[in-house]
């Protein structure tokens, strides 16, 4: 089962939400204020996913699912000032949410999935 914007639906349990919850964290709070409170967020998160859903989803595969979902937006983000016009808030934004997303990857080791 999935939460989605209408309620229950089925698919696994991240395949929505653990992106949302990345982007939320790693995009729309400043990093001092998320390294205060991710741990947390995710495991309320998490308490509600199982609550929700009767889902056996462990936290350890919570963070592996988040972890990915970071990778995949330093992937994305990494590209992000390549779109905008130089100067501007637009450049402004986009330095800004790829600083969030680069810090959020680092603190939480995503770097580590990384096949050499």
């Amino acid at each position: 089962m999935a939460i989605t914007r209408t309620g229950l639906s089925p698919a696994s349990p991240l395949q929505l939400q653990d992106t949302h919850l990345a982007y939320l964290l790693a995009n729309s709070v400043p990093t001092g204020l998320r390294r205060q409170v991710q741990d947390e967020l995710l495991h309320q998160w998490h308490g509600a996913i199982v609550t929700a859903t009767g889902s056996p989803y462990s936290f350890d595969q919570v963070l592996a699912d988040f972890r990915r979902c970071l990778l995949f937006m330093v992937a994305r983000k990494g590209l992000a000032p390549l779109y905008v016009a130089p100067g501007g808030r637009a450049e402004e934004l986009a330095t800004t949410l790829v600083q969030r997303t680069f810090a959020c990857a680092i603190d939480y080791g995503a770097e580590e999935l990384v096949v050499r």
